[in-house]
């Protein structure tokens, strides 16, 4: 078994936000969009899942944001729209389109979940020249030891 982390840090430029977030002992939680990679906390949804694992996870995001009738009814409505292409459940152009959906809805919701969370990064190590770089305005900041207490 491995040893408990005894610190973490945070890499900071040093300036008025971070005087306050150490005056005031609050943490700043980043607005994922506007971090430099845009791939971070931007979720791909892969279509190698059957039409009845997708549906599964949409439900399960659905209950999330409201009640049991109202994830229900966005899959019964999803469902009529894929009855363009025939009955979902025996052709195949229809299980497609209604996977597609369903993938849509899916992304739609993690794109709802992340717009209203924020990220707080913090490091094992205090030594890494890339985080100094990248985060502590480039090597001219300061690097904050949080401990167990």
């Amino acid at each position: 078994m491995s040893e408990p982390i005894e610190r973490i840090y945070k890499f900071r430029a040093f300036n008025q936000n971070t005087l306050s977030m150490l005056c005031e002992d609050e943490l700043f939680f980043a607005d994922p969009a506007n971090f430099n990679d845009p791939l971070d906390c931007n979720p791909s949804i892969s279509m190698d899942m059957a039409a009845p694992e997708i549906e599964e996870l949409a439900i399960k995001l659905l209950k999330f944001f409201g009640d049991e009738k109202k994830a229900w009814d966005k899959i019964s409505n999803l469902r009529d729209m894929s009855t363009e292409y025939g009955d979902y459940e025996v052709d195949e152009d229809a299980r497609e389109y209604y996977a597609t959906l369903l993938s849509s809805e899916i992304k739609a919701l993690l794109d709802k979940i992340i717009k209203v969370r924020g990220v707080c990064s913090f490091a094992q190590c205090w030594n890494s020249p890339l985080m100094w770089s990248h985060y502590a305005d480039e090597h001219r900041g300061i690097c904050i030891a949080i401990g167990r207490l």
